[in-house]
């Protein structure tokens, strides 16, 4: 696929990961080829990308990683489980950021009372 073959569509769900002080953003968007047909790719960039470099993977997801399974589970990304529960990642699992436990992000519901608390 050329991407002159391609025409952007949407950004379809998004995560920003902070992990250890890198920054990555795992996000999924659909394209329209030439043909009609509708593709669904993941792309993993630096958090401020600001040229090619930056983009460490984007590629067209498979029908495999649309059904999640124990064969595919090292494409589990620990910090999408929490914050993006719709993104999909391929199975490959070769992305960088999100492989290793992190915290999800709190959200307090009163500054005076912090033991109670939500996850979001």
């Amino acid at each position: 696929m050329q991407p002159s073959e391609l025409e952007f569509l949407e950004v379809k769900e998004r995560n920003l990961i902070d992990e250890s002080g890198a920054g990555y953003l795992h996000y999924n968007f659909s394209v329209k080829e030439l043909d009609g047909k509708h593709t669904m790719f993941f792309a993993e960039v630096h958090h401020d990308l600001e040229d090619e470099d930056e983009v460490y993977l984007c590629m067209p997801l498979e029908e495999d990683d649309f059904n999640p399974s124990k064969e595919n589970d090292q494409a589990l990304c620990k910090a999408c489980q929490h914050e993006a529960k719709g993104l999909i990642h391929p199975s490959c699992g070769t992305f960088l950021g999100g492989h290793k436990r992190i915290c999800p992000r709190v959200q307090w519901d009163s500054i005076d009372d912090e033991t109670d608390y939500e996850f979001v």
